[in-house]
């Protein structure tokens, strides 16, 4: 179906956040997933949308970035995971001055993974905040727009890959990136909202500084990585893992990091 370039919606919008159909004859086994089936009803949950913001400075090179397109991929197609299939999947990359949106509104079984692969280059600088930022942005005027012309609610999901400091925002600091993340609150579009920041490889010490400065809502987390050495692939699936646990049990996961990083 058309994408009609407003930000993860595919075909005919839902109007409301879940659309309820009648059953005939007593109890319904639905066809559709991420539905749940009643004696004579079968509630429909209205697709989620996640936002992934990658990294693509030139220390993702090699294993670390293979590491989140393959636990990406594994979080999508595993049978625990909160990701449904018809859910949108839209992908930002950065890397020195550059916020890309290199794939838009895509559902899981939709995506050209070797385009991915290609479009996920690796480059110079991490300008981290200004990504958080401008994907925040987009995101509130995506649903905003779509709330004011259907009334349509959201579950948003954003994830945002890293493995290090930031070296290259030169419009947002921290701060910035604070401020946007606290105002990511339900509203206008969103009817709930959780922001992950991965970081693989960090010193604690820069993880817990992100943590202080970046989680000022429930709705925050950090996941830190890097505990099996020589096994990259690894540690992505446990925080991709992480992410799963966090959004089905609601509560905390912790991915150890190395001694020293």
């Amino acid at each position: 179906m058309a994408n009609d370039g407003s930000g993860g919606t595919d075909g005919i919008m839902m109007s409301m956040a879940h659309l309820s159909l009648g059953g005939i004859g007593g109890g319904m086994v639905s066809p559709f997933e991420g539905t749940i089936a009643h004696k004579n009803i079968t509630t429909i949950a209205a697709p989620a949308e996640h936002y992934f913001i990658i990294d693509v400075s030139s220390s993702m090179s090699g294993d670390r970035i293979e590491g989140v397109l393959k636990g990406l991929n594994g979080m999508m197609f595993s049978g625990k995971s909160h990701v449904r299939a018809n859910d949108t999947i839209t992908v930002f990359t950065f890397k020195g001055h550059a916020v890309r949106n290199v794939m838009d509104s895509q559902r899981p079984g939709d995506i050209d993974w070797n385009k991915l692969k290609r479009d996920t280059k690796i480059g110079d600088g991490t300008n981290m905040f200004d990504a958080i930022v401008a994907v925040m942005g987009h995101i509130r005027q995506v649903r905003s727009n779509m709330y004011a012309r259907m009334r349509d609610e959201r579950t948003v999901y954003a994830y945002c890959f890293t493995d290090g400091e930031d070296t290259s925002s030169t419009s947002c600091t921290i701060n910035d990136a604070s401020d946007i993340l606290t105002n990511m609150e339900p509203g206008n579009g969103i009817s709930s909202f959780s922001f992950f920041l991965m970081t693989y490889g960090m010193r604690s010490s820069l993880t817990k500084e992100y943590k202080r400065v970046l989680c000022t809502r429930k709705y925050i987390h950090i996941i830190a990585g890097g505990s099996h050495a020589g096994s990259t692939v690894r540690d992505m699936a446990d925080m991709y893992r992480g992410v799963t646990t966090i959004v089905t049990q609601g509560r905390s996961f912790v991915v150890n990091q190395r001694a020293g990083v």
